[in-house]
């Protein structure tokens, strides 16, 4: 098949070693790996950018003082819309040049410019949604007078998908309960893990190796956000140290709340017992991951499949993953690693997985297993398109 992969997000770059990113590289390439042509339209690019000056920042940082929160998310939403239509005009042109089969679209708040231009052209239309955009978008920015009309543009592009693709089993009912989409369009997809990715991974620096080795060293990796509940890791660790001292932590990654993590730290006095990476490659990642004993992943949100746990798995790393619906779908408390609810529950599971090397051994070989077996991108690739 000729597919067109769509991206209307004018910020979401394929380069981008986030998530997200992963996540559109992979079935790119799923698709691709399976003889079929991509044609790619992000709207976001391909290539990092270098980022606006620092001027500019400074201008928009001014603005943003002084305009009322709900004008200024009005005024940026405007804008998305605005450069949406201008999208939906780019892929009408590029439809009409390649007559592909159909589009697949990652698809976001307020964007319908996919499901317009698949209307015009009588294409089939595919489109993954990740989140319930309308609601993330309030809580991440704020309220918009736009939210409602975006609500109605979702609406209209559920109407006509020939099939709508979830991470979750919890996005799932939500989009069932909310905007009533027939169940049997709906296919849920978790996330997932490259195998070649994960053989190709840089050691960790000497210095930092030497700091690990004869412990047993407990690790995150992943962007560093509230949600993420990292700063509820460092208090577990601490209250686990005091009882188990041959332990050592590394976190893996940058975000808002790493400056608030080094000074809970240093606070509590084991600045020397944490390593922060900060912002590394994807290959020196997966070299400290190697190093772990316990990976874990304390918190989410509840409608997301946490990348982590998958790469973790397929590390054959013990997991301690956070409980919610969208872990529970691929993840079994007491046999594939330990569920956790809270900073309390954390704190016994990690010192289960400590004290007890054979239920820890256990976990992360039938984790692996599971993870090997069903959750490979290239999987995913297939299921979408089967």
């Amino acid at each position: 098949m000729k597919i067109i992969y769509y991206s209307p997000h004018p910020h979401l770059n394929l380069s981008d070693p986030a998530g997200y990113a992963t996540h559109m590289r992979e079935i790119i390439n799923g698709f691709r790996n399976m003889g079929h042509q991509v044609i790619t339209f992000i709207a976001g690019g391909e290539k990092r950018n270098a980022g606006p000056t620092a001027g500019g920042k400074t201008k928009k940082s001014i603005l943003r003082k002084i305009i009322p929160s709900l004008i200024w998310e009005t005024l940026k939403d405007l804008k998305m819309k605005r450069q949406d239509n201008k999208r939906f005009s780019e892929l009408c042109e590029i439809i009409e040049k390649e007559k592909p089969d159909l589009i697949y679209e990652r698809g976001y708040y307020l964007l319908d410019s996919g499901a317009r231009a698949a209307k015009k052209k009588e294409i089939s239309y595919f489109l993954e949604l990740n989140a319930p955009y309308k609601e993330e978008r309030v809580e991440m920015s704020g309220k918009s007078l736009l939210a409602s009309p975006a609500e109605k543009k979702l609406r209209k592009q559920l109407d006509c998908v020939k099939k709508l693709i979830v991470v979750s089993s919890a996005l799932k009912e939500y989009y069932i309960k909310d905007y009533q989409v027939n169940k049997e369009k709906i296919l849920i997809t978790p996330n997932a893990y490259n195998p070649q990715l994960l053989q190709n991974y840089k050691a960790p620096k000497p210095e930092d190796k030497q700091r690990l080795e004869g412990k047993t060293v407990i690790g995150f990796v992943g962007s560093i956000f509230p949600y993420h509940g990292v700063d509820k890791l460092v208090r577990a660790f601490n209250a686990v140290k005091k009882k188990h001292g041959n332990i050592f932590m590394v976190v893996v990654g940058d975000g808002e709340t790493l400056p608030e993590l080094k000074k809970l730290a240093s606070e509590l006095k084991i600045e020397k017992d944490i390593l922060f990476t900060g912002n590394i490659p994807q290959e020196e990642a997966y070299g400290y991951i190697h190093c772990f004993d316990i990976a874990v992943m304390a918190d989410s949100n509840w409608y997301g499949s946490p990348v982590k746990i998958f790469e973790y798995g397929a590390m054959k790393k013990t997991v301690i993953a956070p409980d919610t619906i969208p872990v529970r779908d691929v993840f079994e408390d007491g046999k594939d690693g330990i569920l956790i609810k809270n900073e309390t529950e954390l704190e016994r599971a990690l010192l289960k997985c400590i004290t007890d090397k054979k239920f820890s051994a256990a976990c992360a070989d039938n984790f692996f297993r599971k993870v090997t077996a069903e959750h490979t991108w290239q999987k995913m690739a297939a299921l979408i398109l089967e």
